[in-house]
């Protein structure tokens, strides 16, 4: 078509995610499937969890959602972000390619993503997006119980996120096309 492909990445208000919903965390890990289609890495989310409760005593935050899924009883945005928030750490398997909204809001808060193959999940938690739980098995064990890599890992994330999907610089980019 003559003309040059431009990618935009999913722009994210870090800001108001941040003053509106950042929290104290608990040391728990949140089991998050993706309820909207079969086959997205939900039989390996669960799989991980179960592991990681079992050989580290990992306390495991379950969200509710229906299978087959039901739009008219989807849980409301804030309480989804809530169940984000207080968690340290977001399991997610996931294995659809796409932006991966899960991944922004967990960066933006503060909470470790731990698998999936999105654009955000590859770019903001190249460490942990991937499905292989063997490899993630030592990086999480090490997030977990060492306090200082997690914060600093948190802190890396958070800059990463700020300088590559804010508003701020999403809008800066469409201004130079």
């Amino acid at each position: 078509i003559g003309r040059e492909l431009v990618h935009l990445r999913d722009p994210i208000d870090i800001d108001y995610l941040y003053d509106n919903y950042y929290g104290e965390k608990e040391n728990v890990a949140l089991c998050y499937v993706a309820p909207t289609h079969r086959d997205r890495g939900q039989r390996e989310t669960f799989a991980f969890c179960n592991f990681i409760e079992k050989e580290f005593g990992v306390k495991i935050l379950y969200h509710p959602f229906t299978q087959p899924y039901d739009h008219s009883k989807r849980m409301p945005f804030p309480e989804f972000i809530n169940y984000i928030n207080r968690s340290s750490f977001c399991i997610n398997f996931d294995k659809w390619y796409g932006v991966g909204q899960c991944g922004l809001h967990c960066a933006s808060l503060g909470t470790i993503h731990i698998g999936g193959t999105s654009d955000s999940n590859l770019e903001l938690f190249p460490e942990t997006s991937v499905n292989d739980p063997k490899k993630l098995k030592n990086v999480f064990e090490d997030l977990y119980f060492n306090m200082d890599n997690r914060i600093n890992y948190i802190q890396k994330v958070f800059q990463q996120i700020n300088s590559k999907y804010s508003l701020s610089v999403i809008k800066q980019r469409i201004k130079e096309l």
